[in-house]
């Protein structure tokens, strides 16, 4: 895919309107994630068991004896191809100074 790279001042009135339309876009979400917090939570009722690297483990074990839990869901079926990130030209990293357990 080919870029435009225009001269610098084309590219600081763009960057300017783009920038108006993120901070209206972050108010928005916002509001939106707001709402998404202050809904009830659900029991979970089902016992979720996942392969770990050292055997299976429950959905609570996950946890580690936190209150939250980050899960990246990447919805590919097992059937997927490999290089579908590749195919649509992304590069996807995560990166954490923490420790991974």
């Amino acid at each position: 895919m080919e870029h435009k790279v225009p001269h610098r001042k084309e590219w600081i009135e763009a960057r300017k309107k783009l920038l108006q339309k993120e901070k209206d876009f972050t108010k928005l979400r916002d509001k939106l994630t707001q709402q998404r917090r202050d809904l009830p939570w659900e029991a979970v009722s089902k016992s979720y068991i996942f392969d770990g690297p050292n055997g299976k483990v429950s959905l609570a074990d996950l946890f580690n004896e936190r209150s939250q839990l980050i899960v990246y869901h990447f919805m590919f079926s097992p059937n997927s191809p490999s290089n579908h990130l590749d195919s649509q030209d992304y590069f996807y990293i995560i990166y954490y100074k923490g420790r991974v357990y």
